[in-house]
């Protein structure tokens, strides 16, 4: 009986050590946090595929921008860089993030190409692409070349990321947070007019979610220049949801001639003015 019994111990204990074993950490936590946000930045990332189609169902882009999609391919090309270069100095397990932006670059680009194809001023679009890509290619030089000399006790992202990391964090916060301008003037608009015409529910919604699974991955990281961005896009986002219960019954004066089937897609619109969160 005595051996039954000790025995019983015993399988509990290495039950007990195997549930432990199990028990996840808060980087693993993170990391499946960050594939579940990956799949909701996606689904936020395909919505300009109506805007796309509108185009090319009347072979011309009409007032609708360029802006949001070049000023994307640069955020998301940083936020690669960024990733790459934390992952090689750092445990950090930021996978997700390299992937969600990897595929963002290639759907912007995208359509950036349905734009040059049927832009009536292509050199515009051109111009935009040889501004953005030249804002990277110069912050990657700087960072590259630039951070190895610094004499500086500098951490932003967690205390064991380097210089050269911490620096590229500061800058990519910087211009997320000044790419919050672009649906801050959104919201503007949608107080104005009291309607919610140019900021669909939908896309707010996913705004809110898509941030807050960002947010909650860079606070299990540990890593402000993951968690600061999107914390603002939550706010954003509960503006806009808020805005969306207050204006759902209200309509614009000049929404009966918007015609079927155009509407402004979430990412591109004809007041240049992109509804989008920097996302990481």
């Amino acid at each position: 009986g005595s051996q039954l019994a000790w025995g019983a111990v015993a399988a509990g204990s290495v039950q007990l050590r195997s549930a432990m074993w199990f028990v996840p950490s808060r980087e693993m936590e993170g990391t499946l946090i960050g594939y579940l946000g990956t799949i909701f930045t996606v689904l936020y990332f395909l919505s300009p595929v109506t805007t796309c189609f509108t185009i090319y169902k009347h072979r011309d882009v009409q007032k609708f921008s360029s802006v949001p999609f070049v000023v994307g391919v640069m955020n998301s090309s940083l936020w690669v860089y960024y990733c790459g270069i934390t992952m090689q100095e750092t445990t950090q397990n930021l996978m997700p993030n390299i992937l969600v932006n990897g595929l963002g670059c290639v759907l912007f680009t995208a359509y950036i190409a349905i734009f040059l194809v049927y832009a009536s001023r292509k050199i515009v679009v051109i111009r935009q692409l040889a501004i953005c890509g030249s804002a990277v290619a110069l912050a990657v030089f700087l960072l590259e070349f630039t951070s190895p000399h610094l004499n500086l006790t500098f951490h932003w992202g967690g205390e064991s990321v380097p210089l050269k990391s911490s620096l590229c964090g500061v800058f990519i916060d910087l211009v997320n947070v000044a790419l919050y301008g672009s649906p801050l003037a959104v919201i503007s608009t949608v107080i104005q007019s009291r309607s919610t015409q140019y900021m669909p529910w939908q896309i707010s919604l996913l705004v809110f979610i898509v941030t807050c699974l960002w947010s909650i991955q860079g606070l299990l990281l540990d890593n402000i220049a993951i968690w600061l961005p999107n914390i603002l896009g939550v706010l954003l986002g509960v503006l806009q949801l808020t805005l969306v219960i207050i204006f759902r019954d209200a309509r614009s004066p000049d929404q009966a001639t918007v015609q079927s089937g155009s509407s402004v897609a979430p990412l591109c619109d004809s007041n240049d003015e992109a509804q989008s969160a920097p996302l990481v």
